[in-house]
């Protein structure tokens, strides 16, 4: 290939190198070091002695560009860099104005030697000769690729590093994109793709789960199904409310036809699934708590039918039936069948326009993933499961529909008491749970309150719906020692499991932990904005190929739904930004797009954000994720008739769930504007990382938000605030007012926590908030004066004026910076 291209496997290699540099650090340019002979005399060929000289080549890589395409450009750069080897490395040093420091070269901390020019030689005046490496001890620069001869006739690639700026992990990542990209000229792919195993035949659905559910109730009619407060439910029955449940709904619609569940968590949810699905009817999940006109919204978009719940609901135009009571309808015998591709049920997402958008998945998407993830987990009808998952998010297929398949019991976590942490542990202890299902947010909540506390029955513990990062698998390992910890990734339309991957103490330690390397019936890829496949540690679009994935969306034509493959495939762009490790792991590392996952509810910013511009008074806004606290939102709003924090709160409340709150609400004048005319949120963030620690959030000058401006001279009345701030519309909250009686959960005390942290400075912890339940009790714990943390202020990044010396340097450190983060990720 080289011969062909006119070039040799120097300029190959360096290609490659080049292309790997750049794919690691996002920059479209780099400067290598490229030592080359100073032998320029008759003289000097013939003396002893060092003459080699390191020159800068600039190696720029245009977006997309393949390593071939590099072949050429490189090989000019090599070359234009040889004529000017009459300009001393001192002269190239004062003339762009490079800062030298005797830790880094000024120029380039990434190095090329090609030492190609003879193959080791195999004997020595008639002994033979065996080429030996020494143990590498130190490293010129942060990275040096050396290309060198076999005594076969190949090539030999070796990377060195500093050891203070990659350790031996990252590096073989990188030396493999480097390998890859070489072996691309080939034809070779870059990251071959894993197989998908063989569909299993006849395809099931879920009709074939209620059958499963029924054939538990006729091996052991008598053993408890769900377990809560109101009783027990044995799996006979359960079977029982399930077949007149369906002949309920079949009297009222007709197979086909959407069927909405309020959601609760209590047994009336399960007999509501499975008899809808009894009946042949789709099933729409809608959290029973979201404010009326939102679920209004919900049933419209998705044109229910009926809908099934467990207490006294007034639903305006659509047929209403409760099923926690008995029924009249005789059990009916007959079940009616799905077709794998019909739609099997539908789970609401936040669409960017500000209105739900269900997400539709074909009745064959739970069967396969379900039992593989049993098998994988080692589940049975021994397994103890806590449903103390949202009850209309799909993780409640896993805990409360895959246990009730294997003849295992559920427990039923009373009013409150999943959202109340000290409860919570009380209901997996006194259950015996086997088997709990987490956000991370929720682990570390769980852990702050055990107060030393452990879980001795747990067995598995399977973290989903955010990023895990290592100290949390740590915290929750204590909590339950006797577990194995498993991360799990499966997007709304990519359900359930799409990927899975065990942690364990021994685990090389890294900020976030891996997700795995798919399943046997999904397939991960990484793919660049350029639609091709990422190297090994580059970052890249996660795409989800495989079986039963969701067609699309309902009232959301903007969505993207994947594309149909054909023999009942289809390929996914998740949206969720990742890379790929040597060994095939994946790690989640950022989003595309403005999608995040709060609590395990997935939210588009683009829809609270429009929320929020419909409130009285605002003018414009912008939210984000708290970069120092990714379980919260921010909201920054301006207007002329602003009313205060508890007004926003409350007025936004009557229209979007709860788990679609901002946490902190930032007041400023005007806010500024980007290029495209929209809110500079990078800006925004910016200003406030440097105000944090002061006083206040509002900006110089502006209105206050409420009581917390000014002096802080009363802190139980300040955290009072801004507790009342989370609670439901209509509760009240005093000082003495125990958090949860007001209708705080968890959740909003992980939200209170970093208001009381991030906004105003508080030192506090978060066990802090749940240990002292009432603001009174919380502000006598912390004292009257309002210790303060004041982080320093960090200057604005400069802008560097283009091709100037300062441009150079800039761009050196980014690379730099960029590629040092590869390694901070696995700390």
């Amino acid at each position: 290939m080289c011969r062909a291209e006119r070039v040799t496997v120097a300029t190959l290699a360096l290609a490659a190198y080049a292309r790997a540099l750049t794919a690691w650090t996002g920059q479209r340019g780099v400067l290598v070091g490229v030592p080359m002979s100073g032998r320029e005399t008759d003289e000097q060929h013939e003396a002893v002695g060092f003459f080699m000289r390191t020159v800068p080549v600039r190696v720029d890589v245009p977006a997309g560009a393949g390593t071939r395409a590099l072949l050429g450009p490189v090989a000019e750069a090599v070359l234009t860099a040889a004529d000017h080897l009459a300009v001393t490395f001192d002269e190239i040093v004062a003339e762009v104005g490079a800062e030298r420091s005797p830790q880094e070269n000024p120029l380039f901390q990434a190095w090329f030697n090609d030492l190609t020019q003879a193959a080791p030689p195999t004997a020595l005046g008639g002994h033979p000769a065996v080429a030996e490496e020494p143990p590498t001890r130190w490293s010129l620069f942060d990275l040096g690729l050396y290309l060198s001869r076999r005594p076969d006739g190949g090539y030999r690639l070796r990377l060195v590093h500093a050891a203070d700026f990659w350790d031996a992990d990252t590096a073989g990542d990188f030396l493999q994109a480097c390998r890859e990209a070489l072996l691309s000229v080939l034809g070779d792919s870059e990251a071959p793709a894993a197989s998908l195993t063989p569909a299993p035949e006849p395809r099931r659905t879920c009709s074939d789960l209620v059958r499963a559910v029924l054939a538990q109730a006729e091996r052991g009619p008598g053993r408890p199904a769900l377990v809560g407060a109101d009783g027990t439910v044995t799996y006979a029955e359960l079977a029982d409310r399930v077949r007149r449940v369906g002949a309920l709904v079949r009297e009222r619609t007709e197979p086909g036809r959407t069927v909405a569940v309020l959601a609760r968590r209590t047994a009336g949810l399960a007999v509501a699934l499975l008899g809808a699905w009894y009946a042949g009817c789709p099933v729409l999940l809608v959290d029973a708590e979201a404010p009326a006109p939102w679920r209004r919204e919900v049933l419209d978009a998705a044109d229910a039918a009926l809908v099934l719940g467990t207490g006294p609901e007034t639903v305006p135009g659509v047929p209403y039936e409760r099923v926690d009571r008995p029924l009249s309808t005789q059990p009916d015998a007959g079940q009616q069948e799905f077709a794998p591709n019909a739609p099997g049920h539908l789970i609401v997402t936040s669409g960017t326009s500000g209105s739900p958008a269900p997400v539709v998945l074909p009745a064959g998407a739970l069967p396969e993933p379900l039992a593989w993830y049993a098998a994988e987990l080692g589940l049975g009808g021994d397994d103890v499961f806590c449903l103390t998952t949202p009850p209309a998010h799909d993780p409640v297929l896993r805990t409360l529909l895959l246990p009730l398949t294997l003849g295992a019991q559920v427990r039923l976590p009373g009013p409150g008491q999943a959202e109340r942490p000290d409860q919570h542990l009380e209901l997996l202890a006194g259950a015996g749970a086997t088997v709990l299902h987490l956000t991370p947010s929720q682990a570390g909540i769980l852990a702050a309150v055990a107060d030393g506390r452990v879980l001795p029955s747990v067995r598995a513990v399977v973290f989903h719906g955010e990023p895990l990062h290592d100290t949390r698998a740590e915290e929750t390992g204590r909590l339950a020692p006797g577990a194995a910890l498993f991360n799990l990734y499966g997007t709304t339309e990519t359900p359930q499991a799409s990927s899975l991957h065990r942690w364990t103490p021994q685990d090389e330690p890294r900020a976030t932990v891996p997700i795995g390397r798919g399943t046997p019936y999904r397939r991960l890829e990484i793919v660049t904005a350029s639609g091709r496949p990422a190297l090994t540690g580059e970052v890249g679009e996660l795409v989800v190929t495989g079986r039963a994935l969701s067609p699309g969306y309902l009232n959301a034509p903007g969505r993207r739904a994947g594309t149909d493959l054909g023999d009942g495939l289809r390929r996914y762009p998740t949206g969720d930004l990742a890379r790929r490790d040597r060994h095939g792991a994946v790690t989640l590392v950022g989003r595309a797009d403005r999608q995040v996952n709060l609590g395990g509810h997935r939210v588009e910013l683009d829809a609270v954000e429009g929320a929020v511009a419909r409130l009285r008074g605002v003018e414009h806004c912008a939210v984000a994720i708290d970069p120092d606290h990714p379980g919260s939102l921010l909201a920054w709003v301006a207007g002329t008739a602003l009313g205060g924090t508890d007004e926003l709160a409350a007025e936004l409340a009557r229209t979007l769930p709860r788990w679609q709150h901002p946490a902190h609400w930032i007041r400023l004048p005007a806010l500024p504007l980007n290029l495209n005319g929209k809110a500079d949120v990078p800006h925004l963030l910016r200003e406030l990382k440097g105000r944090r620690g002061e006083s206040t959030t509002d900006a110089p000058g502006s209105p206050a938000l409420g009581p917390a401006a000014g002096e802080r001279r009363d802190l139980a009345r300040l955290i009072t605030e801004r507790a009342r701030s989370l609670c439901p519309p209509g509760r009240e909250l005093t000082p003495d007012t125990v958090y949860f009686d007001a209708g705080m959960v968890s959740m909003s005390l992980l939200q209170l926590y970093h208001r009381l942290v991030s906004a105003d400075g508080l030192a506090l912890t978060l066990a802090d908030v749940f240990r002292f339940p009432t603001p009174r009790a919380l502000a006598a714990h912390l004292g009257r004066d309002t210790t303060t943390i004041t982080p320093p202020v960090q200057a604005p990044r400069r802008e560097a004026t283009p091709h100037s010396a300062a441009d150079e340097r800039d761009a050196r450190r980014a690379v730099r910076s960029a590629l040092r983060r590869g390694r901070q990720n696995k700390r």
